[in-house]
């Protein structure tokens, strides 16, 4: 395919799209006085740690043959952290540990060698079993605790752990009279109080009212029909939070009525054409502060006043972006930055002062004045369905007759679209290319009735959705019929091929 259009940007190498990002992730500790952060460190991504009164930077963890991937704050002084090798590709990487940690590294313990040590020998699952993952801070107890979730699959269940990230030594929270759990809610104490079992396609949902409380059914739902509900948390004042659907096409946030055993009628917190199944956002002391949720872009609820009030600060601040914060609402303030042009930057903000500071840039070489806008679109299938897609288109050419790459999401049963930067939308663009990135009928986000049209239809009316997302670009003239090409991995490389078939 040949692109004769001239663009600004088109002679940018394909290095400067794809090169590792400089800055990977931050995260404040939860009294907010310690901030930590992945960035690259001698040609490999290290673990740092900065004081945020002094701004005194220190190493944490690094590797002359690893990389720091991701990290959790298991308490004020503690983390865990895993470790991959980013240097070569996926099938081929040897390296999967977690690791923990004191934010002066000191004090390291392996929980998990992963499936695959470096020296080519299965590794040890220490303290951290197979199949398992972190899943809360403890509120309760020894610090140096963490509570993870471990998976089987013969038959599908869940068990909760409770872990010392210094010894490794663990015991299981066996709640008691449940079997096949899959889905857990803690309160503040750290009890399971709200669970979700499985027994072939029925759902029950349970609930008690404290530790030594019986449990008690309050709905047995289908997981095939639009129906029930699922537990999220408690606060500290033992309120559950679930998400339900309730009649409705997608899910909310609702309170538990626990005299009536049901969530309440009026949603807390609810998003047009959009689910909300998570993103419940506490303090230190178990109070909802807000909730976040991914509709055409990420947002925040802001509950709490105090935290709106920054929210609309940071967004005055940096306008036409996507502003995540997290902190401690009197101190300290980490704020996570980015739009469809611009790659995500850190700041710190202080709340006494109202003011932002630079941490770093996750891609400081990409300028965003080259960048394509890319914008949420919607068409309508040949069924009727209407189906949501990401329209980029290249930035500097008239927007008619443009060669298409259409991009089909991988699952295919989760959600594909996020608006904000991508790597590989931007290459093809800066070359000519309009992007269109369908999320196509059985990608989840988008409601139940997205979700459900995609059952069996693997390569029929999925893959029509595909075909109708290219024909309604072209109708409108945005796009050159004999100039498409379709594109994807996974489940995105099966409707590429039947795309070709």
């Amino acid at each position: 395919m040949v692109v004769t259009q001239t663009l600004a940007n088109t002679t940018e190498p394909v290095e400067k799209f794809f090169r590792l990002p400089q800055f990977r992730a931050a995260a404040l500790n939860p009294s907010a006085t310690q901030l930590a952060y992945i960035r690259e460190v001698n040609g490999r991504y290290g673990l740092l740690s900065m004081d945020t009164a002094t701004r005194k930077l220190m190493p944490v963890a690094d590797s002359t043959s690893a990389d720091v991937v991701e990290f959790r704050w298991i308490s004020d002084k503690r983390l865990m952290y895993r470790v991959e090798n980013l240097r070569v590709g996926v099938g081929d990487n040897e390296v999967h540990g977690w690791y923990a940690i004191d934010v002066d590294g000191n004090k390291v313990y392996t929980l998990s060698e992963g499936l695959v040590s470096a020296s080519g020998t299965v590794g040890a699952n220490r303290g951290l079993p197979a199949r398992a993952e972190f899943l809360s801070r403890v509120k309760t107890g020894d610090p140096d605790d963490f509570i993870a979730v471990q998976f089987a699959e013969s038959p599908v269940r869940s068990t909760l752990l409770r872990i010392n990230s210094r010894t490794g030594a663990r015991r299981t929270l066996d709640p008691g009279g449940l079997e096949n759990v899959i889905d857990w809610a803690l309160d503040a104490n750290d009890v399971a109080r709200a669970a979700v079992s499985r027994d072939k396609n029925a759902l029950t949902v349970s609930v008690r009212d404290s530790e030594t409380a019986p449990w008690r059914s309050v709905g047995k739902f289908s997981q095939f029909e639009n129906a029930g509900f699922t537990p999220i948390r408690f606060d500290k004042a033992g309120t559950l939070f679930v998400s339900a659907r309730l009649g409705s096409d997608t899910s909310s946030i609702h309170r538990f009525d626990w005299v009536k055993g049901t969530p309440e009628r009026e949603p807390l917190v609810s998003v047009k054409d959009y689910d909300i199944d998570s993103g419940l956002i506490f303090d230190e002391d178990g109070k909802l502060l807000g909730v976040r949720y991914e509709a055409d872009q990420e947002g925040t609820f802001w509950i709490d006043p105090v935290w709106k009030a920054h929210q609309e600060a940071i967004d005055a601040a940096l306008p036409g972006r996507v502003n995540l914060i997290s902190g401690v609402a009197d101190g300290t303030v980490l704020v996570r930055t980015y739009s469809d042009t611009s790659p995500p930057r850190f700041f710190l903000y202080e709340t006494k002062v109202k003011k932002l500071s630079l941490l770093g840039s996750s891609r400081p070489w990409i300028d965003e004045k080259t960048q394509a806008r890319s914008d949420v679109v919607r068409y309508i299938a040949r069924d009727g369905l209407t189906v949501p897609a990401l329209l980029t288109l290249p930035r500097g050419i008239e927007p008619k007759n443009l060669p298409l790459v259409l991009l089909a999401h991988g699952g295919p049963n989760v959600r594909g679209i996020h608006w904000g930067w991508s790597r590989e939308t931007q290459f093809l663009a800066s070359r000519g290319y309009a992007v269109l990135e369908p999320d196509f009928r059985g990608s989840l986000n988008h409601g139940w009735k997205l979700f459900r049209a995609g059952w069996r239809q693997w390569g029929l009316s999925m893959q029509d959705d595909l075909a109708d997302a290219v024909l309604d670009l072209t109708k409108r003239g945005l796009v050159d019929k004999n100039r498409v090409c379709i594109a994807g991995a996974s489940y995105g490389g099966y409707a590429t091929v039947m795309g070709l078939i």
